[in-house]
């Protein structure tokens, strides 16, 4: 009996470490504050990577939604609800070191918490391309960054080269400025509420009087 649960622990040990990990592999070096930058300064930045290969697909899906809940510090994605093309995707940087997201194919401006992945090819200046990494482990990555964005920042700045891929996860939106033309509505609303209430007001001293 005892050899019998012998066996089958050493079987179930075997099996761990054989089974492969659900997360892909970190490559040199890992992800840092400074990777990314802005005017005026990103702030509340943190940021998870790098990781061997592109994950900016629908087929790394598993290995995507942990690292951006992670991230988020929520569980705000699903992996049985997860779809890659409801996200908006810039898959021609080649090597670009700023990123505007006020021109195509985002068309829109960053604004409070922000939640973006980047994709690096193996090429000269990528994250893999440090210096003193002789190994064999220089390969394309992908890293992902949670800031606040500010209010209506349109570009950021890559550190590495070797740019692939940006995917933009999701961004706040910016408090509505009133128009001019809201503005004069707004101000004849209240006014005409004023002067609802001052004769409402002159009414009652009328009655009061009378009795």
């Amino acid at each position: 009996m005892n050899m019998r649960k012998l066996l089958i622990s050493t079987a179930l040990t075997g099996a761990f470490f054989m089974a492969p990990s659900a997360q892909a592999v970190t490559v040199l070096p890992a992800c840092s504050m400074t990777d990314i930058n802005a005017t005026p300064a990103l702030s509340s930045q943190s940021c998870s990577g790098f990781y061997q290969g592109n994950l900016l697909n629908q087929a790394s899906k598993s290995t995507l939604v942990p690292i951006l809940n992670g991230l988020l510090g929520s569980t705000t994605f699903s992996v049985s609800t997860f779809q890659f093309g409801s996200f908006t995707t810039n898959s021609n940087l080649n090597g670009a070191k700023s990123v505007d997201f006020s021109a195509l194919p985002f068309s829109t401006k960053l604004n409070g918490m922000t939640l973006i992945g980047i994709h690096y090819g193996a090429g000269k200046g990528s994250p893999s391309d440090v210096a003193g990494n002789t190994r064999s482990d220089k390969s394309d990555s992908t890293a992902f960054y949670y800031f606040d964005a500010g209010t209506n920042l349109d570009k950021i700045n890559l550190n590495f080269g070797a740019s692939s891929t940006l995917t933009l996860f999701s961004t706040g939106t910016a408090g509505a400025v009133p128009e001019p033309a809201t503005w004069a509505l707004m101000i004849l609303g209240f006014g005409g509420i004023g002067a609802a209430m001052r004769r409402g007001k002159a009414k009652v001293r009328v009655g009061y009087a009378m009795v």
